[in-house]
């Protein structure tokens, strides 16, 4: 299907003129590019200051904490990238009133901005899974390479139906907000029920994890008192 009616929506979609500024929404969008970048470097710096430190303590630290410290780099990187990326290009279309930002340039960005979200959600939920593993089945191993290819190739999945519906589409028009594209009617429905799907359940698998670490530690120190032993500090 090609549409060749410029200045007309794309039918399903929520493309609209914008003939208005938002310094509102801009300044906010720069404090939190700010944040996010300055934040995540904060966490580049200590982990490599960790990894650096040549101290015996430090090393059997480093080697207990191995997995942790990929996963927390994993999710870095996709912070990182958004800050650097997705939220620049986002303050730069939010600031100009009239623009003509290729098509391909903002299916680029629906497409990125879905796949450092669902690295950054898979990632968060890799680290509960981590520590759920490492307190309360100390036995079970965590493959942390298997993890890592894991999340980015479901993010890389997950972010594939823009591009697609792009080249299916085929708009000719300059778009006037970018937004994903959708071919078919209902499409964009169940698109929303399959994000919240997926969101839904890395939440419900991060609750089970750290419950079930609160409960596991409570014990713990409920079986310690028992006996007599009681935490330093």
């Amino acid at each position: 299907m090609t549409v060749n009616n410029p200045g007309q929506p794309l039918p399903g979609s929520t493309f609209a003129p914008r003939d208005v500024k938002e310094p509102e929404s801009i300044f906010f969008y720069c404090l939190i590019m700010l944040f996010t970048v300055a934040g995540n470097l904060m966490v580049f710096a200590v982990i490599r200051r960790i990894l650096t430190k040549k101290d015996t303590n430090a090393h059997n630290f480093r080697l207990g904490m191995s997995s942790m410290y990929k996963l927390v780099i994993n999710l870095t990187i996709a912070d990182l990238s958004c800050g650097l990326i997705l939220m620049p290009f986002s303050i730069t279309i939010g600031a100009l009133v009239n623009y003509d930002v290729p098509n391909w340039l903002c299916v680029s960005m629906c497409a990125l901005h879905r796949f450092f979200l669902t690295a950054s959600v898979m990632t968060l939920t890799s680290i509960a899974v981590n520590r759920y593993i490492v307190i309360c089945k100390p036995l079970w191993e965590f493959h942390s390479k298997t993890c890592l290819i894991s999340i980015w190739i479901g993010s890389g999945i997950n972010s594939l139906l823009p591009i697609i519906n792009y080249y299916n589409v085929q708009v000719n028009q300059p778009l006037t907000i970018c937004d994903s594209f959708y071919e078919y009617p209902g499409e964009k429905e169940m698109d929303f029920i399959l994000q919240v799907l997926i969101y839904s359940f890395s939440i419900l698998i991060l609750l089970f994890c750290y419950i079930r670490l609160y409960l596991h530690i409570r014990k713990v120190i409920k079986e310690n008192e028992a006996i007599g032993v009681y935490p330093s500090g």
